[in-house]
């Protein structure tokens, strides 16, 4: 089935599907505020701008480091008339503080993962199936489609938010302060997850105790115990220094993360034809160069976090197995009863082929 009959499938109940309420934001309207100041709308061809990029990511991540590249276009190609201001590290707010500022035009671009994004996009309940993908390539080759993206996005305008890219972070491995040596040492593990009630789901069948939070509290939620573990991309598990509280980092390799760069419909609607060739140009390198950054830098990032005193724990095929059979199609249910039978079917035969 070709990939353009999944997003086709979305957006015919793009309109039709509520949006769900966005789990707390760990932004204050102090920051939200001094955001605002800094998002102007789209200016007419010629006239100065700011553009506002807010994110939940640390420096040094591929992420960033794309956005600094997307900073060096857009001010190289408009001959400093568009100027970019990157607050990384939750600096305005939490991952879900920094989307609903995109939607109200507060803050002009962030990028989000897709199992947050669920809570206002519906059909980025794909993303949350796990073991959907065999590769980090495979889901890169998929989204980067130029008819998914095109489509796919048409979903995103009903919540006010123009999807311009995806990006592919790499798989999400887990990690915990004491030894995960086989599926069984996994059970009872306080972990904690995204506040994505898939994700939740997935944990749970593991037999693992989830436990959702922003990104913005893991780390001192890890230092004060109140969760046992977490999980993330090694890149972020790398940079978030996850290695200071976590001793055991696992490939569990349970789902894909995709992060979904967006800004405001409006704002995007309204650049003249000049800036938005300005601003497509830049963002297409930026997602690029954060795939790319993703990929080749995964085995450095692991032997790294191993320098810095993680056991790297591989699980043999029986360990993935019993993973699989425990989660079984517990999470499927839940995305085919929101986003209906046709879509998952869609999206696996593509993810197979």
């Amino acid at each position: 089935m070709k990939i353009k009959k999944i997003v086709s499938l979305f957006a015919a109940t793009a309109m039709v599907l509520s949006l769900a309420a966005c789990g707390s934001s760990s932004g204050s309207a102090s920051t939200t505020a001094a955001a605002a100041d800094n998002a102007p709308a789209a200016a007419a061809s010629g006239d100065t701008m700011t553009i506002t990029v807010a994110h939940s990511l640390f420096e040094g991540t591929p992420e960033h480091n794309g956005i600094l590249k997307f900073k060096e276009i857009i001010e190289e190609k408009s001959g400093g008339r568009m100027q970019v201001q990157v607050y990384p590290n939750s600096t305005l707010g939490g991952e879900s503080t920094a989307v609903e500022g995109v939607q109200n035009n507060n803050i002009t671009m962030t990028f989000a993962n897709t199992a947050l994004l669920s809570n206002y996009v519906p059909q980025c309940e794909i993303f949350d199936l796990p073991f959907l993908f065999e590769s980090a390539d495979k889901a890169s080759s998929v989204l980067n489609d130029a008819a998914f993206l095109d489509d796919f996005g048409k979903n995103f305008s009903g919540a006010h938010l123009q999807l311009v890219g995806t990006s592919v972070t790499g798989f999400r491995w887990m990690t915990a302060n004491k030894p995960i040596n086989s599926f069984a040492d996994m059970k009872g593990l306080k972990i904690r997850t995204m506040e994505n009630k898939n994700h939740m789901t997935l944990w749970n069948s593991l037999g693992t105790n989830a436990t959702p939070m922003s990104g913005a509290e893991l780390f001192t939620a890890l230092q004060q115990g109140t969760v046992e573990g977490q999980e993330n991309p090694i890149s972020t598990i790398l940079n978030g220094k996850i290695y200071e509280v976590n001793n055991y980092c696992v490939d569990t390799r349970h789902v894909i993360s995709v992060s979904a760069w967006l800004v405001n419909d409006q704002w995007y609607a309204g650049l003249s034809d000049e800036d938005k060739a300005i601003f497509d140009e830049a963002i297409k390198t930026c997602v690029e160069f954060a795939t790319s950054e993703n990929a080749s830098q995964e085995a450095d990032n692991i032997k790294a976090l191993e320098e810095k005193g993680m056991t790297i724990v591989r699980p043999d095929d029986a360990w993935y197995a019993s993973m699989k059979e425990a989660v079984g199609d517990s999470v499927e249910k839940l995305v085919r009863e929101d986003i209906g039978d046709e879509a998952v079917e869609a999206i696996i035969s593509a993810a197979s082929k």
